[in-house]
């Protein structure tokens, strides 16, 4: 990982790219993309562990998960974008 982010012109905490941390990232889009288990089991074999690991050590809170899904229905609303096909999840 730290090779390629050498290669990556105008980083300015290139130190801050991790695989850990990419793997907490991609398990909060996971979360706010409201994945089913089959999809969240694809995933977490991905990125080389399992459902149980990935629920345990990299997803937010469910608080936190809260947050995150009322920011993004509140920025949708204020582009004019529609929620069509997420309402009632």
């Amino acid at each position: 990982m730290h090779e390629l982010v050498r290669e990556c012109p105008g980083l300015q905490r290139p130190e801050r790219i991790t695989t850990t941390l990419l793997r907490k990232y991609i398990a909060t889009v996971s979360q706010i993309l409201d994945m089913t288990h089959g999809e969240l089991k694809l995933l977490a074999k991905h990125l080389g562990h399992d459902v149980k690991t990935h629920k345990e050590y990299y997803q937010l809170s469910s608080s936190t998960m809260e947050l995150s899904k009322v920011a993004l229905m509140l920025y949708a609303v204020e582009n004019g974008k529609s929620m069509s096909g997420r309402e009632g999840r």
